[in-house]
């Protein structure tokens, strides 16, 4: 582990980009090299907005964890300095925490909904619906839904189900959620929708059907950043 980011973080692992490490340890070390000059904020954006037609993108917990420390770079610079419209306002992210998962807001699901996705290898919790989208399995997903439970959870990245699933170009699941009435323009901590990361993920299918069921294209989240921008 990086003893100097560790520091940057109050001395606590809980928030440690653990992936991002592992998988991207060149990537970790470009933004620690630039953490002080001022060429770190051309470096976030480089990393979080979708300009080369290549482009593959990060796993969704790589991505969090880019997204998570430039909030708290941005955070921690110093409020005098000068912004422009790519800039955070350091203001915004001085108490920045991941959501906790909402588990006493799940209602006892129906002994044969349990019985069905136990079956197909998921626990009725919060995070199980979670890895369900993860593993798109649409099937368990439909399970979750018909608890029936809240589309608005969220983990702890602050993001919704609808948000990961058009993050990871979940298509069915993307529908199926938005019929199911899930917030199509809610927001994270960073203020994204799931249009912006269906762009970040490069996903063209999400990101038509997303704005077919009025998604906003003018939404700007903490880094002024629309999904448009983005793309």
């Amino acid at each position: 582990m990086n003893q100097r980011l560790i520091r940057i973080l109050g001395g606590s692992t809980e928030h440690y980009p653990y992936a991002l490490e592992s998988k991207y340890p060149r990537i970790l070390e470009q933004i620690m090299s630039l953490w002080d000059s001022d060429e770190i904020d051309h470096c976030f954006m480089d990393l979080m907005v979708t300009n080369r037609g290549d482009r593959v993108g990060f796993p969704p917990e790589v991505a969090a964890e880019i997204m998570y420390l430039s909030l708290v770079h941005a955070a921690q610079e110093s409020p005098d300095k000068n912004k422009d419209i790519w800039d955070a306002s350091s203001n915004l992210f001085v108490n920045f925490t991941p959501h906790a998962t909402l588990e006493n807001s799940w209602p006892a699901p129906p002994a044969d909904i349990q019985n069905e996705l136990k079956k197909l290898g998921f626990y009725v919790t919060p995070e199980g619906f979670f890895d369900a989208i993860e593993e798109n399995n649409r099937a368990a997903v439909a399970l979750f839904i018909q608890v029936p439970i809240s589309t608005e959870i969220r983990d702890n990245r602050g993001w919704t189900p609808l948000m990961l699933a058009a993050f990871l170009g979940n298509i069915e699941i993307t529908e199926l959620l938005i019929k199911s009435s899930a917030d199509i323009n809610a927001l994270d901590l960073g203020g994204n929708s799931a249009l912006h990361w269906a762009v970040f993920g490069c996903h063209t299918a999400c990101t038509r059907i997303l704005i077919e069921h009025h998604a906003r294209t003018d939404t700007r989240n903490n880094f002024g950043w629309t999904p448009l921008m983005q793309a």
